[in-house]
């Protein structure tokens, strides 16, 4: 019903691959919903995006190593993984920070989980992001990967759209493979 709506992309907060941190994260979820979700978006002939958290507390490397194995599982489209950030008022941040009322505007910003004590610090963090992002792109190799791509081409308007300004200006594409974390303009003429 999304798609015949006009919706072309499904956001999907994974969060994690492993049903353990899943549980730390209070997530109502399982995995095999999680799976079933990415796989009827895209049977949807949707773009499906899907998000994860690297390094949250109790996060083991099997975690990491979970995640990993549900994008080879799911195939979803995209993925964007990154560190947990802790909000005010969660219960995280009353955990870390405390309940008190903030003093100033700086102590009520949210804040990415290395910035606090007894966590994983920012260069091990980069390093799961890197290995994550890795592994997402060798999940490509695939090569049920190209009945994902047709399927999109012949059913997602986004996508066709994407398509023809990769053809009309190819650069695009080599832009968008070695962007490392600039952002990229798409304008089609």
């Amino acid at each position: 019903l999304m798609h015949e709506a006009g919706f072309d992309f499904a956001f999907v907060g994974v969060e994690s691959g492993s049903e353990e941190q899943l549980r730390r994260y209070r997530k109502p979820g399982r995995l095999n919903g999680l799976v079933k979700a990415v796989r009827a978006a895209k049977k949807a002939h949707m773009i499906v995006v899907a998000s994860f958290i690297t390094a949250a507390p109790g996060e083991t490397l099997e975690d990491h190593e979970a995640s990993k194995r549900f994008v080879r599982k799911s195939r979803p489209h995209i993925c964007e993984t990154g560190p947990l950030i802790v909000n005010p008022g969660s219960p995280l941040w009353d955990e870390m920070v405390g309940a008190d009322e903030p003093h100033t505007v700086e102590e009520s910003v949210s804040r990415p989980i290395y910035t606090f004590p007894d966590q994983p610090d920012k260069e091990t963090i980069d390093a799961r992001i890197q290995d994550f992002r890795k592994s997402f792109s060798q999940s490509w190799l695939d090569p049920r990967r190209i009945v994902d791509v047709v399927d999109l081409l012949l059913h997602s308007p986004s996508v066709r759209y994407i398509f023809k300004a990769f053809v009309k200006e190819p650069i695009l594409l080599h832009q968008l493979v070695k962007r490392g974390d600039a952002p990229i303009e798409i304008v089609v003429k």
